[in-house]
């Protein structure tokens, strides 16, 4: 039951419906084989809640992308000595592999939200099923 089944609808405002998804998306030819594995794990979780559709191809890929490099930056970032390093006149760094961390995260976050990939983003978004009330329809 959601706040609005219990208030009602004061404002006499439309109630919010997502547009329905249609197809699955497919990864796009450009796409590298780490962002194609991700984006395959990322279509099979948002096809659960029938959030992502064939038009959200581009933008999965962007978030794929995203979370390879992520992953890179951070792997590299680790090799290197981790987000301090030390510079050429011995004094303390900030890795350049951070940067390039955090403007992915940035995105990844971000995107994460437009999918309804967070808690408070599925309730914008209402991904949940929607469960049949039969005391309310009987009282309608």
């Amino acid at each position: 039951m959601t706040m609005t089944d219990i208030k009602g609808n004061p404002g006499k405002r439309k109630p919010r419906t997502n547009p329905p998804t249609s197809g699955q998306p497919s990864a796009p030819e450009w796409l590298g084989n780490d962002a194609r594995a991700v984006f395959s794990d990322l279509v099979a979780q948002l096809g659960q809640s029938g959030v992502a559709g064939e038009i959200d191809a581009l933008a999965l890929a962007t978030l794929a992308e995203n979370i390879v490099l992520c992953r890179k930056a951070q792997s590299e970032m680790e090799k290197s000595g981790g987000e301090i390093i030390r510079g050429p006149n011995g004094g303390q760094l900030q890795n350049a592999w951070l940067s390039v961390f955090r403007r992915a995260e940035d995105k990844i976050i971000d995107m994460y939200k437009q999918f309804g990939m967070t808690p408070a983003a599925r309730q914008k978004l209402d991904v949940s099923p929607q469960e049949t009330d039969e005391l309310g329809e009987f009282l309608k």
